[in-house]
């Protein structure tokens, strides 16, 4: 059996899974999701502790407990280290009826600008969420990439709701666990440049990888595949991989499969 993925015109693949016999989404995600057990607790705010940060006051809202900020920052200038742990999560509540934009900067021992900090920016939306950041982000801007955060020596982190009220609850630190989601029959391809960064557990794939059956799998003749490295979010979506007229074919025994590409 053999499967491909195939599209007239221009074809965008961040990341693709195959799995024999299995959902795809185990234990709530894709391959790559964080499971329980793998992180830190950095601030919790719901025992009405404010800690090192300022800017926000202690607030119930829908049964929720934690730090309210409105036309506020809450903001931490603790030296942190965030070694080893790959994303940063936030539990908050929005007590509105339509998603709020958050930014968040991040300083670390070699800031000293606009340009030399981490400006990232996300939506909370309505009612309790977590939002998830990765470590491994880029100093300035997302069109704009600097050199990667140094992850051991944060300095400065703040939370800047822009348009209304947030209510954080808690933030921590997880690691990804790859190992703990895979199970026998799955294949998980990583779309990229041959210099990006792969994400664990998964298979890279660059532009140059032709279909060749001792792989059993790769671009077909025919395509005009080329990657690009964007260095940001994180190692499955940094990079992607755009083809006009292009198949990608996957080598599979005769079955039922689930069958999934993600695109940046």
């Amino acid at each position: 059996m053999k499967t491909f993925w195939t599209q007239l015109g221009r074809i965008v693949l961040a990341a693709a899974m195959v799995s024999w016999s299995a959902p795809l989404w185990a234990a709530g995600g894709p391959a790559g999701s964080n499971q329980p057990g793998n992180g830190r607790v950095l601030f919790d705010f719901t025992d009405g502790k404010a800690g090192p940060f300022t800017g926000g006051k202690f607030a119930t809202m829908n049964g929720k407990s934690g730090l309210l900020v409105d036309n506020a920052s809450l903001v931490c200038e603790q030296a942190q280290d965030w070694s080893g742990y790959d994303l940063l999560k936030i539990d908050v509540f929005n007590p509105a009826d339509d998603p709020r934009i958050l930014a968040v900067e991040i300083r670390d021992a070699q800031t000293t600008g606009y340009w030399t900090r981490v400006n990232y920016s996300t939506l909370a939306p309505p009612g309790k969420s977590t939002l998830t950041i990765p470590t491994d982000m880029y100093v300035g801007e997302k069109s704009r990439p600097g050199r990667p955060l140094i992850k051991g020596k944060v300095t400065f982190l703040a939370l800047i709701p822009q348009d209304g009220a947030l209510l954080f609850e808690a933030i921590r630190l997880e690691k990804l666990d790859t190992a703990s989601v895979l199970f026998d029959g799955l294949q998980a391809f990583d779309f990229g440049d041959v210099h990006s960064p792969v994400m664990p557990g998964y298979k890279a794939v660059t532009a140059a990888d032709a279909y060749n059956k001792g792989t059993g799998y790769g671009w077909l003749a025919g395509g005009y595949p080329h990657a690009f490295d964007g260095m940001q979010p994180d190692a499955l979506f940094e990079d992607f991989i755009t083809a006009a007229d292009s198949k990608f074919q996957v080598d599979l025994p005769n079955g039922k499969y689930h069958a999934c590409s993600f695109a940046p």
